[in-house]
């Protein structure tokens, strides 16, 4: 990847000079020659950094990425949002102190919540806050009361 952004440097720099140096070529019978010495200027800047990679190494590559490790994190990105969404509804309703435990269950292409359990203090009505939170939410979570 170093080498990838090493050239692509290069190629920035160069096409800034080339395009300083054009503008600054006389008009009349050297034009084109400078024209010539700017386009050769240009090439060689585009292949000379292929030279120099001899030592690249392929072998070196990772075989497989590790996508397990992304969606996990993912997932508890996942989890987290849908804890943090039902606290703010929770907490709008004039709710507060609510322990909020998301599960989900991810497959290749879709993600579902598997589960969600609030926990409340008992000052709070359980049946209450399950409906506040299927309503604005849309999510059916199992309510306990702290005590119980």
């Amino acid at each position: 990847m170093n080498f990838i952004k090493q050239w692509t440097v290069t190629v920035c720099i160069t096409i800034l000079i080339s395009v300083i140096f054009s503008l600054l070529t006389p008009k009349g019978s050297m034009k084109k020659f400078y024209k010539i010495i700017i386009s050769v200027f240009i090439f060689l800047s585009f292949i000379y950094p292929f030279a120099n990679a001899g030592g690249f190494d392929f072998h070196n590559l990772p075989g497989e990425f590790a996508f397990s490790s992304e969606s996990a994190y993912d997932y508890s990105v996942y989890e987290n949002m849908v804890e943090s969404n039902v606290k703010n509804t929770l907490n709008q309703s004039n709710i507060d102190g609510a322990n909020v435990k998301c599960e989900i269950n991810a497959n290749s292409n879709e993600i579902s919540i598997k589960s969600v359990k609030v926990y409340l203090p008992d000052e709070y009505d359980k049946d209450e806050a399950a409906q506040i939170i299927f309503d604005n939410i849309g999510i059916k979570a199992t309510v306990v009361n702290i005590g119980e």
